[in-house]
């Protein structure tokens, strides 16, 4: 089995104008939990950002005690976008829990898949979508359909398209309560 697959993908998060959970205490979001040690968090930007997006978003997740990586997608085709999500998804010890914003759902179905897999990401391991209810990019009543397509758990955040820029702290939590779902 490639080791790609071995790594990749306890659990797919998907959002983009995608997120919301019931917000995070600051004392949960601040002590490390030993579920949460050796996991590693994958961020995938959109298009038209980079992976600063996720600034407000990353301290969260490491106070918690996961490893995170943000991806500086080229944005050059979807191809270069996978392959640079694959690069830094391959340099992971550990499982990996992948988080993508918006467009970029389209690159880490892919890029947690490999040539000799036929389902896509979602198909076979967990997912959770984080709704934006305040998305003017992505409908909401989309947002939700798309999440019921492929049968994620579904996290509603009262915020515009980029919520790990307005909510950070509900983003924050949902991917951890993936990260804890992940095995």
């Amino acid at each position: 089995m490639n080791t790609l697959l071995k790594k990749c993908l306890a659990a797919t998060l998907m959002f983009g104008s995608l997120l919301s959970i019931s917000a995070m205490t600051p004392a949960s979001a601040a002590a490390p939990t030993s579920d949460l040690k050796g996991k590693n968090v994958v961020l995938v930007h959109g298009a038209f950002a980079d992976g600063s997006s996720w600034d407000k978003v990353i301290p969260l997740l490491q106070a918690k005690g996961l490893h995170v990586v943000a991806v500086q997608n080229p944005l050059s085709s979807l191809d270069g976008d996978v392959a640079a999500t694959r690069r830094v998804i391959e340099q992971q010890d550990g499982p990996v829990i992948l988080v993508g914003h918006s467009w970029v759902g389209a690159v880490i179905t892919q890029a947690g898949t490999d040539d000799k897999v036929t389902q896509p990401a979602w198909q076979t391991r967990p997912s959770w979508f984080v709704v934006a209810q305040k998305d003017r990019m992505i409908p909401p009543a989309l947002q939700d359909a798309m999440a019921q397509q492929i049968g994620a758990t579904v996290v509603k955040v009262d915020a515009s398209h980029v919520a790990m820029l307005s909510k950070p702290t509900e983003v924050a939590a949902a991917i951890i309560e993936a990260a804890r779902a992940a095995q």
